[in-house]
């Protein structure tokens, strides 16, 4: 099996150590690497992604409204890293082309709708555990009320449905 097992060296740059020019000068000569990079690079400055972000598109401006997947791929990324409004990255792209626009408010739905979908999902899960814990909750109380009126472990017991030994947990805590 040996000869089938990948033998390969990876290379990891770090893009901090280059400046924008050196990145679109021939050190990275595809359009969509180029674009890629800089936005890496650039994720923590919001101000300079949003400066650049035209300058970013027309690199790849020939496959804007050729290949779907690179529009999509760079607003998905850019809405899941930095803190700005989903409008506004959509409004930018649609700048550099109509087709790149409406692309992005496609995947901006579709990507809103998973959100969205998690959360009612999120709830429902938030309802079903808080229903269970406040019933737990009650029947412990209810231990400890019955307790403190005198009533026997082994009346508790079968009052709550509980074992003997999970009233007198109940009565530990």
């Amino acid at each position: 099996l040996k000869r089938f097992i990948p033998n390969f060296d990876y290379i990891l740059s770090d893009l901090s150590t280059y400046t924008d020019e050196d990145i679109q000068s021939k050190n990275f000569s595809r359009a969509e690497l180029e674009t890629a990079l800089l936005l890496m690079k650039n994720i923590y400055d919001v101000e300079k992604i949003m400066k650049n972000f035209q300058k970013y598109l027309k690199i790849i401006k020939p496959l804007l409204d050729a290949e779907d997947k690179y529009i999509i791929t760079i607003f998905t990324y850019l809405i899941n890293t930095i803190n700005v409004d989903y409008k506004e990255i959509a409004k930018e792209i649609k700048k550099a082309s109509k087709k790149g626009g409406d692309l992005a408010m496609t995947a901006a739905q579709r990507i809103l709708g998973l959100i969205e979908e998690g959360r009612v999902e999120g709830r429902t899960e938030g309802r079903t555990e808080g229903r269970t814990e406040g019933r737990t909750e009650e029947k412990q109380a209810s231990v400890v009320r019955m307790f403190n009126k005198g009533i026997d472990l082994d009346d508790i017991s079968d009052i709550t449905g509980l074992s003997k030994k999970e009233v007198e947990k109940i009565l530990e805590n």
